[in-house]
């Protein structure tokens, strides 16, 4: 199985980026290939945290989407799949 969480914007000051943090690693730690991807602050999150981050947007995901991964929103950029993570 490999997994692939995405968000528009990684920055470490946001709950969220350091939520994805802690699921990639725990994903990994399980022996799931994980895959962190972002538009935004792809190489400040790589600087500060050595974790790699694909840059890709979400339009790019919906279209060239591999079937064989689990793609986990993490902000609602694409409903339509299976694992939407939202935050409040």
């Amino acid at each position: 199985m490999q997994a692939l969480l995405y968000h528009r914007k990684l920055d470490l000051s946001s709950g969220t980026a350091q939520l994805m943090r802690m699921q990639v690693a725990g994903l990994r730690a399980a022996g799931v290939a994980t895959t962190l991807a972002c538009q935004h602050g792809a190489l400040r999150f790589f600087l500060r945290t050595g974790m790699r981050v694909r840059r890709t947007s979400a339009a790019a995901l919906a279209r060239a989407r591999d079937r064989a991964e689990v793609l986990v929103d993490h902000g609602l950029e694409i409903p339509t799949e299976e694992v939407v993570f939202v935050h409040n």
